[in-house]
């Protein structure tokens, strides 16, 4: 599984940091400590670091998953965090395009341009984050997570 990583000074490349098995058949993040007992846990201690927004400084494109994702207000104030840093921020969901309206009232709420809101209409996320070179995606549904990080370079953290 790859995470985000640190970015070099001067940098605003995304940086992929994988989660280590060390010898003595723990698990560390990056060149941290072998302290993790599983893979499961070190992968979620490093995205809460990610969620934390320490290192999503670097994602220059970052999409949210509507329903019980962005439809939160956990979910609206980080979308408006990043939009305020500038980031693109997209709307990524598996709603049919005829079902809309509450999706364009929300990017318009929160500022997110209608031309970033995108239906997969039923199909798995991770072509369209492939496609639109997302860095990191918010999604409250594991299948989803699970695919963007095996198919994709984007981060995927679960919301």
């Amino acid at each position: 599984m790859k995470v985000a990583g640190s970015i070099p000074a001067g940098s605003s490349k995304f940086i992929c940091m994988p989660i280590y098995k060390c010898s003595n058949g723990k698990y560390r993040i990056g060149e941290g400590k072998c302290i993790y007992d599983t893979k499961e846990k070190a992968t979620e201690v490093w995205q809460a670091i990610i969620a934390s927004g320490e290192y999503a400084m670097a994602a220059e494109k970052v999409s949210f998953d509507f329903d019980d994702t962005l439809t939160t207000e956990r979910g609206q104030n980080l979308a408006k965090k990043f939009i305020e840093q500038g980031k693109a921020v997209y709307i990524i969901t598996r709603r049919q395009d005829t079902d809309s309206k509450e999706v364009y009232a929300m990017a318009d709420k929160l500022g997110i341009e209608r031309t970033k809101v995108y239906f997969t209409n039923g199909k798995l996320k991770w072509q369209m984050v492939k496609q639109l070179g997302i860095d990191i995606h918010y999604d409250n549904n594991q299948n989803e997570i699970d695919n963007i990080e095996q198919k994709t370079k984007a981060v995927g953290i679960k919301f």
